[in-house]
């Protein structure tokens, strides 16, 4: 079946479309992470604009072939081809300021060089500079820079840096920008994979669960349910978990319901007497931090329900240590294969903000107060 002129004008036409769809999309999204988390300008987010800019030539581009195709009768291979060979040069128009950095990395990697390039100063940096040796005689002795005041987002930073530092995630500020070093599709992969959220609608109902109920209802029922029976009854209870009864299909789970089963009669590390607070509470500011970087939630509304979470971990727990150590007893309850393969990164993040006097934990005070936040405007 061979194709007319104006048929091959309508499927150039349609492709032209979809750019054009990509491009309103790509200034949807990039809007809305904006908004998400706090003014930007377009140097901060060059990106937003180039994305912009690629598709909406791609999309001029192919309406023009489509018009030529029809009007000037121009024959379909001849017309495909000058397809292909305009999208290497929109590949190059896209990539032309970056080949000198491909240049040098080249150059670097096959000569093996080790060289460490400068960082020049902002332009706003400069400026301030300038404005402060203006300010300042020359003969004024140098005085050193007052340390800045701790802050509520400063608390959250360091509740978060347990799973921040064992999971590998940058923890240099709880609310990561554009600019900042979790991107939104990051953290939108991880709720799909971890949470299996999708939505903002589906985040929140993750958050709810884990604030009013979370793992500490069905533990506690579990822990009950073990101290209530009789060796007897504990013995063929175990025998079932072995025949795979009670839903526990796979050996993973079978292991790890015994390990929990063994804790509890055993009171390892004094399991009987957890609350499970610390490992559904550090998650749920774990989420808030990611949400907003996702854009399921702004930077106002995660502190402020980021506040209720922190104030009752504050009255349950003494010391940023006790609260990391019931968070890994709990892991530990909740999952002993996945701390058998991961829990040494875990437990080495612990002692590090434990023991290292840099630590974030060692240089925040663990009472603090959480309820105002309108302070950390002034």
């Amino acid at each position: 079946m061979e194709l007319s002129n104006i048929q091959w004008g309508i499927a150039v036409l349609t492709i032209a479309a979809l750019f054009l769809g990509r491009m309103v999309w790509v200034g949807i999204r990039n809007k809305s992470i904006r908004n998400f988390q706090g003014t930007h300008t377009s140097q901060e987010v060059p990106s937003y604009y180039l994305q912009i800019s690629i598709y909406g030539l791609a999309a001029i581009l192919l309406a023009a072939l489509a018009v030529l195709l029809v009007h000037q009768e121009f024959g379909p291979l001849y017309s495909v081809g000058l397809a292909l060979a305009l999208f290497p040069l929109l590949w190059l128009w896209v990539h032309l300021w970056d080949l000198p950095s491909y240049l040098l990395k080249g150059i670097i990697r096959v000569f093996n060089l080790k060289i460490s390039l400068p960082k020049l100063p902002s332009k706003k940096s400069v400026e301030q500079l300038t404005e402060v040796e203006e300010e300042q005689p020359a003969d004024s002795p140098v005085t050193e820079e007052e340390p800045a005041p701790f802050t509520v987002e400063d608390w959250f930073q360091a509740a978060d840096a347990l799973i921040s530092h064992a999971t590998g995630q940058p923890h240099s500020s709880l609310f990561p920008h554009n600019s900042g070093p979790i991107s939104w599709i990051a953290a939108r992969r991880h709720f799909r994979r971890e949470w299996e959220v999708k939505s903002k609608r589906d985040f929140q109902e993750i958050q709810d669960w884990l604030f009013q109920i979370g793992h500490r209802r069905e533990f506690h029922e579990q822990m009950e349910f073990i101290m209530n029976m009789d060796t007897q009854e504990l013995q063929q209870y175990l025998e079932d978990v072995d025949a795979g009864k009670f839903g526990l299909d796979t050996l993973q789970e079978q292991a790890e319901e015994k390990h929990r089963v063994e804790m509890v009669r055993t009171n390892q590390d004094g399991i009987r007497y957890q609350s499970f607070l610390a490992w559904d509470y550090l998650r749920y500011i774990h989420n808030y931090k990611l949400g907003v970087a996702a854009g399921f939630a702004s930077e106002d509304e995660a502190l402020n329900r980021m506040r209720s979470a922190g104030q009752v971990l504050q009255n349950r727990y003494g010391s940023w240590a006790e609260l990391g150590k019931n968070y890994l007893d709990a892991r530990q309850f909740w999952s002993s294969v996945e701390m058998e393969k991961g829990g040494e990164k875990w437990w080495k993040a612990y002692h590090s903000l434990t023991k290292d006097p840099a630590s974030i934990w060692n240089q925040s005070p663990w009472p603090f107060r959480l309820i105002e936040i309108e302070e950390q405007a002034e």
